[in-house]
C-alpha cells in the first residue's frame, strides 16, 4: 500500500498588488470579459531526499478597473515524487491556493479602498484543465531537468551580502517587475511571452529565482550554474532596459525603489563587472552555454 504524501502550507509571498479606482462605470457583464485568474507553478526537489519536495502555486487574479495580484503558496510535500501527478493532491493545492489569493485579494483590496470586490469561482472544468495541464508539464520538466542536470549540480555562483551584491540583485529585479508586472504604460504579457519564448524560463521559476537571490540581504546565496544562467539573462535585459528610451517611461517607478540616477549608473558598474568575472570563468573553464552567447535586443523586442 502506498504511503500518502504529506502536505504543508509553509510559506506565503505576495509577488504582486495594485489598486485601481475608476471601477464606477464597469458592469458585471464587462468585468466577466475582461477579468482572468491564471496559474503558474514551480518545483524543486531536495537533491539529498528523494521524498521531499517544495511545489510553488503561483495565482494571478486580474479584475480591470478594481485590483490585481499575483500570490504565491509554497508548500512542502513529503512522499514519493510521482505524487505530484496525483489528480487529488493537485485539486487540494490548487484549492488551497486560490482560496489564500482570493482572501488576500479582498483583505487588500478592502485596504485599498477598493470598494464592491469582485468575487471569482473557479469551476470544476477549470481545475480540470489545470491539473491536466500540471501533470502533463511535470514529465517535460524532469526530461529538461535531466538533459541540464550538470548545470543544476554545478555550483555557478557565490554571491555575499554587500553593499554591491544586494545593489545587482536588487536592480534587476527591480527593472525586471516594470516590465513583467508592475509598469502600467507598457504590456506586461506580452513582455512575458517575449522573454520567456526567447530564453525557456517562465513566470513562476522567475519568481522562485527572484524570491531566492532577494535573501542576498540576509545571508550569504549560492546558485547553480542552471540558476546563474538566468540570472545574467535578466541582468542583461534589465541594463540594456536602463540604457534605452524606455528607461524614462520607469523613472518614475525606478525612484520609488531606490534607482536614483547615480545608484542605476552604479548598478550598470556592478553588473558589467560580474558579468565580465563570469565571462572569465566560463572561458577558462572552456564552457559554452548557447543562451549566454545569443545577441538580444531587448528594448526593440518589449513593448
Amino acid at each position: 500500500m502506498n504511503k500518502q504524501p504529506e502536505i504543508e502550507l509553509t510559506h506565503e509571498y505576495k509577488i504582486y498588488f495594485i489598486a485601481e479606482s475608476n471601477n464606477t462605470m464597469v458592469n458585471d457583464e464587462k468585468l466577466s470579459e475582461e477579468s482572468n485568474v491564471s496559474l503558474a507553478f514551480d518545483y524543486v526537489r531536495d537533491l539529498n531526499d528523494p521524498e521531499i519536495c517544495t511545489l510553488y502555486i503561483d495565482i494571478e487574479i486580474l479584475a480591470p478597473h478594481f485590483a490585481k495580484i499575483l500570490y504565491r503558496c509554497e508548500y512542502l510535500v513529503k512522499g514519493a515524487f510521482d505524487s505530484l501527478l496525483n489528480p487529488e493532491l493537485l485539486f487540494t493545492v490548487i484549492d488551497k491556493s486560490f482560496e489564500q489569493t482570493e482572501v488576500s485579494f479582498n483583505q487588500m483590496c478592502l485596504e485599498s479602498g477598493v470598494q464592491e470586490v469582485p468575487t471569482f469561482i473557479l469551476q470544476e472544468t477549470d481545475y480540470d484543465k489545470i491539473i491536466e495541464g500540471i501533470i502533463h508539464e511535470i514529465p517535460v520538466r524532469e526530461k529538461t531537468w535531466e538533459g541540464n542536470k550538470e548545470l543544476h549540480l554545478a555550483e555557478g555562483g557565490f554571491f555575499s551580502m554587500g553593499k554591491n551584491t544586494s545593489l545587482f540583485m536588487q536592480g534587476t529585479f527591480v527593472v525586471i517587475d516594470q516590465l513583467f508586472m508592475l509598469n502600467p504604460h507598457v504590456d506586461h504579457m506580452h513582455n512575458r511571452h517575449v522573454f520567456f519564448e526567447q530564453t525557456g524560463l517562465d513566470l513562476s521559476r522567475y519568481n522562485t529565482l527572484k524570491i531566492y537571490c532577494s535573501t542576498i540581504s540576509q545571508h550569504d546565496i549560492r546558485l547553480s550554474f542552471y540558476q546563474l544562467i538566468y540570472l545574467f539573462l535578466l541582468v542583461d535585459c534589465a541594463a540594456q532596459i536602463l540604457i534605452s528610451p524606455l528607461q524614462t517611461i520607469f523613472e518614475a517607478e525606478l525612484m520609488h525603489y531606490g534607482l536614483s540616477q547615480e545608484r542605476t549608473n552604479d548598478y550598470l558598474k556592478v553588473a558589467s563587472e560580474i558579468r565580465g568575472q563570469l565571462n572569465h570563468e566560463l572561458t577558462a573553464a572552456g564552457t559554452i552555454i548557447d543562451l549566454l552567447n545569443k545577441s538580444y535586443d531587448w528594448p526593440a523586442l518589449m513593448r
